[in-house]
């Protein structure tokens, strides 16, 4: 005797003795088979309710496959009933209540099937109810091909093209039931719902009390299909490809209150130095298909920076939750688009992702991250530079300068993409032949006045940049060999440090060029980098002999440099003669009341008297500012 349904056994006569055996059977056989089935369902709006469609609970058909049914009904029937899952199972939606999507091997589960399947467009919105909760439900096409083998009738082959749901239609878990609001044609919507009790948690959220962080979802496609923040506690388990594919934003504790015992790099650019404590936090968001989420955490502490470099987390992972298995860690990190900011306490992100998922990692504590090195002022910037393509490029690599105190410069100091060149010797002249590698066989004349600059690119892992780099005058030539370079470190920068000048220069398959002030450069870079020394040709616009990059009055021929007031700017451009950074009638004054006398500052050609020549520099000057002068000076922007 078959116990196909719960009700079986009841049918069975009780009265009449010989049946008792039968009874007792019948219970032993009952008890062993778990059935959760649909017990009702209605149609309750929609334009397939008015052209008369219902719900119809049918028997699993043997083939579902694209146009099936062409009609105006909701068929339901049941699929497999009591399997113990033997591994995690990911839902799209959970049901309130359900700690999470994904259900962990041991949770014993029922599937029911839905299918709307109208010949046209129509819309139909009903209730269903099951004899056991509903844990959650399955509506997208690659989790019902995921789950057709586990979860699908034996004997049914499912082989309909395309049943997920679509941005417009809804489905609402409540306790047993289910509210669906569906708008398709053909081949159809469909909607596997699975039931159960006592679901072993996939992932391992939090219980209340226990939580650290706090958070809630306030835009994007998370927040209308009912994502929620939830923080993961020990052990946490696999993290990262796909693991999740959840509405849900997550966060875990990783170390805590650990200190460093080395450098923390946050970005290319900013570390927080070995030694001082740091608790960590990791956050995911791993939806399917490409969701966005905006949110706000509450972290337990100030955040005092955010890795959402994919380089940076994998040398951050000593960091890490030992209990978490970071899978594929060449895909983790963020993509143009994602934000992730800093205001105390709290982060506010806004991600967008689908496979294979975001991840960062949040950093808290009281210490104040720092520059590993001295990029310029924008005052003080004397080169311009781009960097057009390359791996470095696409992981946002630019050109950057670097001021005194320059530093260490030299293996893997930098461990950056950008492309980096500083100022050394400024307006020198030789005493000795240079050398050069570009052009092959050149060389720079002792008696010849040059500046020197150092151009730097070291990722700290194998990537390529193609940029480039323009300096304040015509370049002469370029050093590119370990011999030439050790050859030419007299003409560095002071406050350099030039580590390991063994293993710097460029390599066979490096390359770059020159033309006229541009420097062109396509590297490829492994540790310890790639590294060459610039030299430039004086500008002189004023012709006075002295370099424009030094030059206290530039357009003005001053080979004295006369600078009576000390303000930076030399006499022969400065009228001002009150300091306030322009010309005018104080100034006019100021020179009226000494004029013919021997007033230092107001004597602007330096000729020992202040008279008409005087006047007339004041003159050509008026309403204007002093200068053009370089270096620092009063009027310096």
């Amino acid at each position: 005797m078959p116990c196909q349904r719960r009700d079986i056994c009841s049918t069975i006569p009780t009265v009449h003795a010989k049946t008792s055996l039968v009874i007792l059977a019948c219970a032993v056989l009952c008890s062993a088979v778990t059935r959760a089935e649909i017990v009702s369902g209605v149609l309750t709006g929609g334009s397939a309710l008015t052209n008369g469609g219902v719900f119809q609970l049918i028997s699993p058909p043997a083939v579902l496959g694209n146009n099936a049914y062409n009609d105006d009904n909701v068929r339901g029937f049941d699929e497999v009933q009591g399997v113990t899952l033997e591994s995690q199972l990911i839902m799209d939606i959970a049901a309130p209540g359900v700690s999470s999507n994904v259900l962990g091997a041991g949770s014993v589960v029922s599937s029911h099937y839905l299918i709307f399947d109208p010949i046209s467009t129509r819309t139909a919105s009903g209730t269903v109810t099951f004899d056991e909760p509903v844990l959650g439900v399955i509506i997208s096409n690659p989790r019902f091909d995921d789950t057709d083998s586990l979860l699908g009738n034996a004997a049914t082959s499912y082989t309909i093209g395309s049943q997920q749901l679509e941005s417009a239609d809804s489905v609402t878990i409540s306790g047993n039931s289910i509210e669906f609001n569906l708008s398709t044609s053909s081949p159809g919507d469909a909607i596997r719902v699975v039931t159960g009790t006592g679901p072993v948690a996939g992932i391992n959220v939090c219980a209340g009390g226990t939580d650290t962080l706090s958070g809630v979802i306030t835009g994007g496609d998370a927040l209308a299909a009912g994502g929620q923040f939830k923080q993961i506690c020990d052990p946490v388990g696999d993290v990262g490809d796909d693991n999740f594919e959840s509405i849900d934003l997550f966060a875990f504790e990783e170390q805590q209150a650990v200190e460093l015992s080395a450098d923390l790099y946050l970005d290319d650019t900013t570390v927080i130095s070995a030694g001082e404590f740091v608790s960590s936090f990791y956050v995911v968001w791993d939806p399917i298909p490409t969701k966005r989420v905006i949110a706000t955490l509450t972290f337990p502490d100030t955040i005092i920076g955010v890795i959402v470099d994919r380089d940076q987390l994998q040398d951050s992972e000593f960091l890490g939750n030992a209990s978490a298995n970071y899978l594929n860690p060449s895909l983790l990190g963020l993509e143009s688009g994602d934000t992730a900011a800093i205001d105390g306490n709290q982060l506010q992100i806004n991600f967008s992702a689908g496979s294979p998922g975001d991840s960062i990692r949040v950093i808290l504590g009281s210490a104040s991250p720092s520059l590993s090195y001295n990029i310029c002022e924008p005052a003080d910037i004397t080169l311009t530079g781009t960097v057009s393509a390359g791996s470095a490029a696409a992981a946002g690599g630019v050109f950057s300068q670097l001021c005194e105190p320059v530093g260490p410069i030299g293996n893997n100091n930098l461990q950056s993409n950008n492309l980096f060149a500083f100022e050394e010797a400024q307006g020198v002249e030789l005493t000795e032949t240079v050398d050069l590698d570009v052009p092959a066989g050149g060389s720079l004349a002792a008696g010849t006045q040059v500046s020197s600059y150092y151009v730097a690119f070291d990722p700290g892992n194998g990537k390529d940049i193609v940029g480039s780099i323009t300096f304040p005058g015509d370049i002469l030539g370029v050093v590119s060999s370990i011999g030439n370079l050790n050859a030419s470190d007299s003409l560095g920068n002071p406050t350099a440090t030039y580590l390991n000048p063994n293993l710097r220069g460029l390599e066979v398959d490096d390359f770059l060029s020159f033309s006229g002030d541009t420097l062109s450069v396509d590297f490829f870079a492994d540790s310890p980098g790639d590294y060459v020394r610039v030299f430039v040709g004086m500008a002189d616009a004023d012709s006075d002999g002295i370099a424009d990059n030094s030059d206290n009055c530039t357009l003005v021929a001053n080979a004295s440099q006369l600078d009576t007031d000390g303000d930076g700017i030399g006499n022969a451009c400065d009228a001002d003669l009150n300091n306030d950074c322009i010309v005018n009638f104080i100034d006019l004054a100021r020179m009226k009341s000494v004029f013919f006398g021997t007033d230092a500052d107001a004597d602007l050609n330096g000729d020992g008297v202040v008279n008409f020549i005087d006047l007339v520099v004041m003159r050509l000057m008026f309403f204007g500012a002093p200068g053009p002068a370089a270096g620092a000076h009063i009027c310096a922007p």
